[in-house]
């Protein structure tokens, strides 16, 4: 009975079903992993006002890749990253205390795919299996403007600045759906805006700084009509698409040292609103960049997150409670930054969260 009930989900989380919401595609694995904060190509993911931190003219590229996770649900449905897209891209510019940029970030990305040992999950009652082919392909890039302006005439050398970030998102979604019962193929690109505003104060001391930062993060709201093709006919029939992702309130901090820089942030997700079934969670993410040299730093960090169901009624879909290491390094020739980190999950994680991300990234600043 499980494989059935399992099969219904992944049959709602496809095309099928995007009668009214479809947040269900937007499954806990394919929500991109905070990145380290050392490169200007990561600043949409990050407080807007951060972009203060970039002087003169910055630039930076990531792309990233990552494996396969080898739980799949209940054996029969395939999950991985959609690898060949770049993370990551941004230039910003510095005039006096006012900052600008533009970013292109990777907000969602993921695979789901039918495996081995998918033919015969579904029993016809003379006993001659059923096989099934599924594939669906999903991710968000969000192509961003940012701004941030600060005001240094404050006591002691502090400083504050205030960031402002307008997105705008595309979702792209491409499923196949093939059995013996049901023929059908969806692909269709929706778009949406949302906005972040942010803070930060900086409070000078001694050899180093502290920077303490809030920020409100908007999700995206993709709405649109797309046609469902059976597979072999020239008709469709149009279905209304509704797809949300969760806003986002999120505290920071940096520590600047001479050799030692500390980053966190602590995100409250709101999902409930957007989608019942899933419950607000806290996500964390801390690193350590150490500088060796002028030419090396090394960075070691952590991302955590807790997201879980309301109800548990199938044990591989409940628990998707993720802890990522990561340990990367940069090197710095002239005004150029090349750095390579890898993220890993195995060691404490749900079967179905474990997984291996590589990321490269190339910087410069004039």
């Amino acid at each position: 009975m499980k494989p059935i009930i399992l099969f219904c989900f992944i049959l709602f989380c496809s095309a099928v079903s995007l009668a009214q919401t479809n947040s269900e595609i937007l499954l806990p694995e394919g929500f991109s992993i905070q990145p380290p904060f050392n490169n200007v190509s990561n600043i949409g993911f990050y407080n807007p006002s951060f972009l203060s931190r970039f002087n003169g003219i910055s630039a930076g590229l990531s792309y990233q890749y990552g494996s396969s996770i080898e739980k799949s649900y209940s054996g029969f449905i395939g999950k991985s990253l959609l690898n060949g897209l770049p993370y990551s891209a941004a230039l910003s510019y510095q005039l006096g205390g006012f900052h600008i940029a533009a970013a292109v970030s990777q907000r969602y990305n993921l695979m789901l795919e039918s495996v081995n040992g998918i033919d015969g999950i579904i029993n016809n009652p003379d006993g001659t299996n059923i096989p099934v082919n599924y594939r669906v392909e999903s991710d968000i890039h969000d192509y961003s403007l940012l701004s941030s302006y600060t005001i240094s005439s404050l006591p002691e050398g502090n400083s504050l600045s205030l960031g402002f970030r307008f997105s705008l998102g595309v979702l792209d979604y491409d499923d196949h759906f093939d059995s013996a019962f049901l023929l059908m193929t969806s692909n269709y690109s929706i778009n949406s805006t949302t906005f972040a505003l942010g803070a930060d104060y900086e409070l000078a001391f001694g050899k180093g700084d502290l920077n303490i930062g809030a920020y409100f993060e908007k999700g995206f709201d993709f709405q649109g009509t797309i046609p469902i093709k059976g597979l072999g006919s020239e008709h469709y029939e149009e279905v209304q698409v509704d797809v949300s992702t969760p806003d986002a309130l999120r505290l920071d901090f940096i520590l600047d040292l001479e050799k030692v820089q500390v980053m966190a942030e602590m995100s409250q997700i709101f999902w409930h609103p957007v989608l019942k079934d899933y419950r607000n969670n806290i996500d964390f993410n801390t690193g350590i960049n150490y500088k060796a040299s002028d030419m090396i730093s090394v960075f070691l960090g952590a991302f955590m997150t807790d997201r879980r169901y309301v109800n548990n009624y199938y044990s591989d879909l409940s628990d998707n409670d993720a802890l990522f290491l990561t340990l990367g390094t940069d090197v710095k020739l002239w005004n150029y930054t090349l750095g390579l980190s890898v993220s890993d999950s195995h060691l404490l994680s749900a079967e179905t969260r474990r997984q291996t991300i590589a990321r490269l990234n190339l910087g410069c600043q004039f």
